[in-house]
Order: structure tokens, then sequence, then C-alpha cells
């Protein structure tokens, strides 16, 4: 018996790696269904959209402000020279990262309003030494993502400041991979990385491309302080206090184009059973 796990093992080492998506697609010693592998992947997935939204939200509130209006025009302008309408960049936001300002401000949101302020715990495998310091084998780490992501020897002196300009303009400070903590780092770091990238591109420039946002008239407006928004100071989701904004349909008819064309893309999904129409 130890000698058919050895060859096994030497066999793994032998074989490239698959990705749990292509063993899941290329392996049926299970005997499981498309619907069962849709079901495990949409489960890994899922961290992405369960844990992200509250990026989202509270950056919808920093553009309501003074200076993310400017930030939105900024965007507006960058989307119009890329695309021939507005129609056709709301259409194609979910299947392409063409617009750079865009990708920036996913990036600036991640950096400035991660998801989660304290990453999962990570345990040391083995006993090193860090800055002078001896760390022992079995302690458990936490990383500050919030402290991490406004650390001015590398993101500049201006870290404490919301700007997406500074990942498309050339300065000093160049940020490597993974540019943020705000999934994390290395081999264990969040596995809905890049579908949370792209929801959050598709979800800016969309209701970039369709509305002005600007601050409610009313008595709630947002809280963007990068650590006073959180509604539960404790609570390990960084959930923003509410707060109330306008959007305001930078062309109605555009938009109800837009809208009939998501509807159909939908409702065509929905006949193959890839998706669910679109109900509004």
């Amino acid at each position: 018996m130890l000698s058919n796990v050895s060859d096994g093992l030497n066999l793994r080492k032998a074989m490239p790696r698959k990705s749990v998506a292509e063993m899941l697609l290329t392996e049926d010693d299970e005997g499981l269904t498309p619907h069962d592998i849709k079901t495990i992947l949409g489960g890994l997935m899922s961290g992405g959209f369960e844990t992200v939204f509250s990026t989202a939200i509270i950056t919808i509130g920093m553009l309501a402000t003074t200076a993310g209006q400017a930030i939105q025009e900024r965007a507006y302008a960058d989307i119009l020279s890329a695309y021939s309408s507005p129609e056709e960049a709301f259409q194609r936001a979910v299947d392409e990262e063409k617009i750079p300002y865009i990708m920036g401000l996913v990036k600036e949101a991640l950096r400035f309003y991660p998801p989660l302020k304290l990453l999962p715990a990570r345990q040391t495998y083995k006993e090193f030494t860090y800055q002078g310091t001896t760390i022992p084998k079995g302690v458990l780490l936490y990383i500050n993502a919030q402290a991490a992501n406004r650390d001015k020897a590398v993101y500049g002196p201006d870290a404490d400041q919301f700007r997406p300009e500074r990942w498309t303009e050339k300065t000093s400070f160049v940020v490597p991979p993974p540019y943020h903590f705000a999934f994390g780092a290395g081999a264990r770091m969040c596995t809905a990385v890049n579908f949370s990238n792209k929801t959050l591109y598709a979800m800016f420039l969309r209701l970039i491309v369709a509305f002005k946002i600007t601050e409610s008239s009313s008595s709630a407006p947002p809280n963007t302080h990068y650590i006073q928004y959180k509604r539960d100071a404790a609570a390990s989701n960084a959930i923003a206090s509410d707060f109330e904004v306008k959007f305001t349909p930078r062309d109605a008819q555009t938009l109800e184009r837009c809208f009939e064309s998501s509807q159909s893309m939908s409702a065509d999904e929905s006949v193959d059973g890839s998706g669910e129409a679109l109900r509004r």
C-alpha cells in the first residue's frame, strides 16, 4: 500500500497542476453532473459578491461627494472616448475591461475601502526571521489590510487620499501586484479576485455612464472617512453607515435603451438555462 501511495505522489509531481475548475471538468471519477460542477464553482466564487458589495456601496457614496463628481466626469469622458455610444459601453462592460481609469477606480476602491479590515488568519509553517525578530512555527498572523493599503512608503505621501489617478499616472511609486491587500496575497489569496474585479468594473462603468451621482438633499450624507464610515466598528465586514445619494439619468431615453438591451440579453440566457431573466 505504501508503494502505491509513493507512486501516486511521484506521478503528481511529474504532472502539471490543474486548477479546481479544470479537475472538475475533466475528471469524472465522482460522477458529477454539469449542475454539480456549476454549484461547486459557484460556491467557490460566492465569496466575491458576498463581501465586495460593501466596497461598492461606500464607493458610490464617495462618488456622490464633490471630489467624487470630478472622478465621475473624468471617467465618463474616458468611457465616451473609447466607445461609439453610451449604449455600447453599457453593453460591453460585462465582457471587457477597456477603460484604464475605471480599472484604476476599482483598484483604488478596494485599496481605500477593503471588504475586510483584518484578513483571515494565516499560520506559520516554519520558523523564520523578519527584521531581526524570530517568528516561531505555528504562530497565527493577521494582516491589517486597512493599514497595509495606506503604507506611504508604497503608495506615496497621498496614500490617505482617494485618487484613482494613482493607477493611471506615471509616478515614482510603482506598486507591484497584488496592488493592495483587499484579497490577501500569495497562494491563499481570495479565489474570487478576478470575478470581484470584473463585477466592480462593470458596476462602476454602468452607473457612471448612465447616471450622475450626487449627494441627496436629505440629512444623511455619506461618511467616507476610511475608518469612521463603518456601521459597526467591531464587525468583520466593512458595511458602510446608512446614507442617501441621488441618481439622475444622464439621458432618460439612452438609459431606457440600455435597460431594454440588458433585459433582452438576460432573457436569451434564461432560455438556454444559463441565467435568469432580468426583471424591472
